[in-house]
């Protein structure tokens, strides 16, 4: 189920890049991460200090502000643009409540096992969804293709045994949080891509959600 959950959510999101700003569908994509510290609270009774839950705010208010592209329009009519949008929302938000999930429901011994059935089942179903939509296959993108296999293979055991440590109110704004603070950066001093005014108050606000979350 994780194997085609991801899968699925990566062509949503794949083909909301080609339909929405960027800033809008990777605020949307980081959002997801509030659907499994809901069910953190709720249905796991994970706890949440005060100061967290301001931490927890803020981090959601800067992703927001770090992902706001200056001057954003859509291609999209409005309806369509927020139901791509809401279901990016929801397929994103699934997997990492079935990342979360892991440990609740007796999975955490079997990260390899997982690992070899997640790869397996989104690697299959990627080169049926490939081979059933036609078109060439270059050497270049096959090869970029592997690489992010690579990186993926060796995040997702981090982010399982992260999981094992960390509730997922701590763990998912801070992962959150941490990748677009290094986008951010990475845009302005390796790209050369101007942060906005907006950008730059998601930064320190993400900063100090950091702070609060930690503690």
């Amino acid at each position: 189920v994780m194997g085609s959950m991801f899968l699925i959510a990566m062509l949503i999101y794949n083909h909301a890049l080609h339909k929405a700003p960027v800033g809008m569908v990777v605020t949307t994509f980081r959002m997801g991460i509030v659907i499994p510290m809901v069910i953190g609270v709720a249905v796991w009774d994970e706890s949440l200090t005060i100061l967290q839950g301001l931490g927890v705010s803020l981090a959601i208010f800067a992703l927001f502000l770090m992902t706001r592209p200056k001057g954003a329009t859509s291609w999209l009519p409005n309806k369509e643009l927020m139901g791509l949008l809401l279901i990016l929302f929801g397929m994103q938000g699934l997997c990492y409540t079935l990342m979360r999930g892991v440990e609740y429901w007796g999975f955490g011994e079997h990260h390899i096992a997982l690992l070899a059935v997640i790869g397996l089942t989104g690697g299959g179903l990627g080169f049926s969804y490939a081979n059933f939509k036609g078109g060439q296959h270059r050497r270049k993108s096959s090869a970029f293709g592997v690489l992010i296999g690579a990186y993926n293979s060796f995040t997702l055991p981090v982010i399982l045994i992260a999981l094992s440590y960390l509730p997922g109110t701590q763990y998912f704004p801070l992962a959150a949080c941490g990748a677009v603070i290094l986008d951010n950066l990475c845009a302005h001093f390796i790209w050369r891509e101007n942060l906005t005014t907006l950008n730059v108050a998601g930064v320190i606000t993400a900063l100090v959600s950091l702070i609060l979350i930690i503690e």
